[in-house]
């Protein structure tokens, strides 16, 4: 539905509403984001060094230039077990290798956006609607972290779509887009905007710093325009949820003359965000026969936001079994360590019973399982 025009909120332009201004900086010209530089920077910090420690001779930065190794029939280089790669698209690949000195898997070549007959790379990983296929994607690529960022989530939409609705604004009826199964199941929304919410090999390790950006659909002049190029960016949490509260459930004048109307918002999301691809933790348990079961975790990031994550599954034969991808402990180890702190223990509920259990960040590294009794 649309707020009607007698109601404040439908009169007020989007860029004086409380706490929110436009992005008008993400096509403004060539040169890295402060989103970017900060989320990079990041990654060289506090993710593994793909050299290996010490400093493997045959992948050492200080060369400078990689020659094709001679005498090795596969053409491939000769990488230490240390070496991992990073997925984003094509356009961030040689930011990812000069500021946080590490392996893109796409570039500016071109190289990586499809890989292996079509059956890889970055063009069908982000489209790709299955998890388990998605983590052999990765697998095959050598790659444990991915990076994604508002535009990426933006453009991904206009091509994962193709479901049709309606929507009631100024007076008339227009014929929009809506999300289909296949773009709610997608990799990019899964991760981007859901937290790898419900996923059992993919968790969040970094928001970037800056604002909160909120993708709106818009109609304008009665005509659908999708997913608009320029973000609502709020720089506090509290009115990033106020902002996208109101437009997930209406659609909202955005201009005083009433031409543009926004609605369908995503959740406020930072305008990098970096995943990584673990092995995960098995939690296994008893439980009734059909039983639903769920695990819940409350995790924080760096930046105080607050999230669920959340994994559900039926018992059979008197037994379950979830994979989770987070920890109950701080998540540091060999060479990494990540700010988002888990805010105790998961939960986990089936009917009226309710057990809290403790994930060791071992397990969820080594693919262990944990009991829950």
């Amino acid at each position: 539905p649309a707020i009607p025009l007698s109601d404040p909120r439908s009169t007020l332009p989007l860029e004086q509403k409380e706490g929110a201004i436009f992005y008008t900086a993400q096509n403004g010209g060539p040169g890295m984001s402060y989103e970017w530089f900060d989320a990079l920077t990041w990654m060289k910090g506090h993710t593994p060094d793909p050299q290996g420690s010490p400093v493997s001779s045959s992948f050492d930065y200080a060369k400078g230039q990689y020659y094709p190794p001679t005498g090795n029939s596969s053409g491939m280089y000769n990488y230490p077990a240390s070496a991992y790669g990073v997925m984003s698209w094509w356009d961030y690949g040689h930011d990812i290798e000069y500021v946080a000195q590490r392996i893109p898997n796409a570039n500016p070549f071109q190289a990586g956006v499809i890989e292996q007959n079509g059956t890889t790379g970055a063009a069908p990983y982000f489209a790709s609607t299955d998890e388990a296929q998605s983590v052999r994607m990765l697998d095959q690529l050598g790659t444990r972290y991915v990076v994604i960022d508002n535009k990426m989530a933006i453009l991904a939409h206009s091509v994962i779509h193709h479901a049709f609705a309606s929507l009631y604004a100024g007076g008339n009826t227009v014929p929009i887009i809506k999300d289909s199964n296949k773009w709610n199941s997608s990799v990019m929304k899964r991760l981007y905007y859901d937290d790898c919410d419900g996923m059992g090999h993919y968790r969040l390790v970094y928001d970037s710093a800056g604002a909160y950006y909120i993708n709106i659909k818009a109609v304008i002049d009665g005509h659908y325009a999708g997913i608009t190029r320029n973000p609502i960016v709020v720089d506090d949490l509290k009115n990033a949820t106020q902002v996208y509260d109101m437009y997930s459930q209406y659609a909202i004048a955005t201009d005083s003359g009433a031409n543009t109307y926004g609605f369908g918002a995503r959740p406020p999301a930072k305008y990098v965000k970096v995943f990584e691809k673990v092995k995960g933790a098995t939690l296994a348990g008893s439980a009734p026969e059909g039983a639903n079961v769920t695990a819940t975790l409350t995790l924080k990031t760096d930046w105080g936001r607050e999230f669920n994550y959340t994994a559900k599954t039926v018992a059979h034969g008197g037994t379950y079994s979830l994979t989770v991808p987070y920890p109950t402990e701080p998540m540091k180890g060999d060479g990494y360590s990540y700010g988002i702190v888990p805010q105790g223990k998961y939960v986990i509920t089936y009917g009226d019973t309710t057990r809290n259990v403790d994930v060791p960040e071992a397990a969820v590294m080594g693919g262990a399982s944990v009991r829950v009794t």
